[in-house]
């Protein structure tokens, strides 16, 4: 289902597809915007339902936590943080994520969920994010401490499939929804592959890794893939936000 909307004034026109797929609770909001404002910035806001007294904010591997409130002077300078695909709040009854594709400042305070889209500073770049725009960013429901679909819908949006719908195998898979296969590529020696994995919930686990890539043996290594030892697929244990990379021999 989709419902086109459109916002225009004498500085900016902003047209909207706001999208429900099929089998999916993730309304995505498709953006195009023509921005021509001066000293004005461009936000979306939201008032979850479900709001608690910390918000996750997503980082490269993992997330961090900060407080929702603005009890004292460092918590008010907290007026916009960072996050790169997602922001997610949640009470003990379930959660709202945020969720974007190339807009990080986000604003999460008492009550309030809000996304920087666009500013128009004079200074030091007089022509900062003036012209046309293109951009997407969405928002999910999720339930009590289930993290593990926000960091899913997160990477869906920032990747989606380039050839529409289809159905293969995955070359890897995990048993742990919270382990995330970052990165499959040929090993930097020029021989074997190489998988990248990280536990993004902030807890150990151990899972299994299964791959129908082709290898005789298959090692841990260090980031530049050198060699640390076996590495036992059937059992892989990770400390929270542990980054672990697997060279897979030939």
């Amino acid at each position: 289902v989709t419902r086109r909307q459109v916002n225009r004034s004498r500085t900016f026109t902003v047209e909207q597809d706001v999208i429900l797929e099929a089998g999916s609770d993730v309304v995505r909001f498709d953006t195009r915007v023509e921005w021509h404002a001066t000293h004005r910035m461009l936000r979306a806001q939201f008032y979850p339902t479900h709001f608690g007294a910390t918000a996750k904010s997503e980082i490269q591997f993992g997330h961090i936590e900060r407080v929702t409130t603005e009890n004292d002077s460092v918590e008010t300078a907290q007026f916009e943080t960072c996050a790169h695909k997602w922001i997610a709040i949640e009470d003990d009854r379930g959660g709202f994520a945020l969720l974007n594709d190339s807009k990080y400042g986000h604003r999460a305070k008492n009550g309030l969920v809000s996304l920087n889209l666009l500013r128009s500073p004079t200074f030091p770049d007089r022509t900062a994010d003036r012209g046309s725009h293109s951009f997407t960013y969405a928002f999910a429901p999720f339930a009590k401490d289930d993290l593990a679909k926000v960091v899913r819908e997160g990477y869906r949006l920032n990747n989606p499939l380039a050839v529409g719908h289809v159905v293969f195998d995955s070359f890897a898979r995990v048993a742990d929804p919270g382990v995330v296969i970052e990165t499959i590529k040929r090993a930097e020696t020029g021989t074997g592959t190489v998988l990248r994995l990280y536990e993004s919930l902030g807890r150990t686990t151990t899972t299994t890794l299964s791959t129908r890539l082709p290898h005789s043996a298959a090692y841990l290594t260090d980031l530049v893939e050198r060699p640390l030892g076996a590495a036992d697929l059937g059992a892989l244990t990770l400390t929270p936000f542990e980054i672990v990379t697997i060279l897979l021999e030939p």
